[in-house]
């Protein structure tokens, strides 16, 4: 997924889609949120993940076929 992105943003798509994790959303630290109107519907919500989650699901998008 972080490759695809770098590659989108590398490619011009910069559109903002933020990434909440249960009720942490970065749009509240950011200082362009009064004029951004980010929809909420377009806010990707997670669950927490924990690292070693995180390693695996990264090993099967590397390498599918293990």
């Amino acid at each position: 997924t972080a490759r695809r992105l770098c590659v989108a943003m590398r490619g011009g798509r910069i559109a903002p889609e933020p990434l909440a994790v249960k009720d942490r959303i970065p749009c509240d630290a950011c200082d362009f949120r009064a004029v951004c109107r980010l929809e909420t519907r377009r806010i990707n919500r997670r669950e927490d993940m924990k690292f070693d989650d995180l390693l695996s699901r990264l090993r099967q998008e590397a390498f599918p076929d293990t």
